[in-house]
């Protein structure tokens, strides 16, 4: 009986209570919208600034016009993706910022020419990997993915590319053109915003939506339109935020001298014959 208290006491002496830290998703916290018509700008409503949130910013115009420049919050903006629609009747860029905002502020796009229409979706996110949010990304019109000819293709009342994760817990993001058109995502899909500026053939529009991936994947950013449309569509991985190591906590007892994490173990104890 003494042997096996012994060996209890041994296991509870050497033994550790590892607390995990929780990993979350990226999580979508705002959004703001804006939209113009035969200008060479297009400007959202203020988002709020908040210190290593990340903001991405979706643009489409019509016809196809490439934004230059992507301003505001006092940030540096960089784009990840763009892509026209495969008659070249509207377009869908994706770009982002992280950092430290100087104030709430709105955002804007910038064309070197003028289009019909144009609109902006900002969105903000939290819980993200402040020093490499983006993983990967990729696009598609109804030519194929990463179309660049912008001629020759079919409008389409749906629309689906694959993208790539590269981490678990991450979140898939969309943006897709839908000019005047509605737009209902696809399956597990929530969409979180959708405007159009213009009217009838002169209108661009944009929807933005997001998805929750537990798991590394390929995973179809998916959904359709209200008839058929010439569209463009991003799909973004946006990277959840990097945990530290799990902490781990020694369970201490009186007169433990016991040390964890490579350090020399000693043990002082007793251990008397019951046999006689």
């Amino acid at each position: 009986m003494k042997i096996l208290t012994v060996i209890l006491f041994l296991i509870l002496l050497l033994g550790v209570i590892i607390i995990p830290n929780v990993s979350a998703f990226p999580v979508h916290v705002e959004v703001v919208t804006g939209g113009s018509t035969s200008s060479t700008t297009v400007v959202s409503g203020s988002i709020s600034a908040v210190n290593n949130h990340l903001y991405l910013v979706a643009v489409s115009t019509k016809p196809d016009k490439d934004a230059t420049n992507v301003s505001g919050l006092g940030l540096t903006w960089n784009q990840i993706k763009e892509q026209c629609a495969g008659r070249a009747q509207t377009r869908t860029e994706v770009w982002y910022a992280i950092g430290n905002p100087t104030g709430n502020d709105n955002v804007t796009a910038t064309f070197a020419s003028a289009p019909l229409s144009s609109v902006i979706v900002v969105s903000r996110f939290s819980n993200v990997d402040t020093s490499d949010p983006i993983g990967n990304s990729t696009s598609k019109n109804s030519n194929g993915v990463g179309d660049t000819t912008c001629t020759g293709g079919t409008d389409a009342a749906s629309y689906s590319v694959n993208l790539t994760t590269t981490l678990n817990n991450s979140l898939a993001y969309g943006a897709v053109s839908i000019r005047q058109r509605t737009h209902t995502p696809g399956e597990g899909v929530i969409e979180r915003a959708e405007v159009t500026a213009g009217v009838g053939g002169d209108a661009a529009g944009v929807a933005t939506e997001d998805k929750n991936v537990t798991l590394a994947t390929t995973l179809a950013v998916n959904g359709t339109f209200s008839s058929t449309v010439d569209y463009a569509v991003v799909a973004v991985e946006i990277k959840e935020k990097v945990d530290n190591p799990p902490n781990i906590t020694a369970l201490n007892y009186p007169g433990n001298n016991s040390k964890i994490n490579s350090v020399p173990v000693n043990f002082n104890f007793t251990v008397e014959d019951d046999t006689g």
